[in-house]
């Protein structure tokens, strides 16, 4: 889902932090711990949130190239609406 640019949250039992990691750095949006029928709740939650986001247009800038970059490969998983000043 992630090659074909699908927010994506992944609701899991998995609580390793090496696992956690691997799992943003792939472009994760969330993940959520699955403890109890509120996971759900929380995972659905996530999912609206991205729907929200939609709506807003962020404007990013800083005088490093890097930190810019940064910020707006961080926000796209998030589905705002990004510019990125060059």
């Amino acid at each position: 889902m992630l090659a074909q640019g699908i927010p994506t949250v992944i609701l899991t039992a998995e609580q390793s932090e090496e696992r956690r990691k691997q799992w943003f750095n792939s472009g994760i949006v969330d993940y959520v711990v699955q403890e109890s029928g509120y996971s759900y709740e929380c995972a659905l939650s996530v999912l609206q949130h991205l729907d929200i986001n939609r709506k807003y247009k962020i404007l990013v800038v800083d005088d490093s190239s890097t930190s810019r970059k940064l910020i707006c490969r961080a926000l796209s998983p998030h589905e705002f609406k990004r510019i990125c000043s060059h």
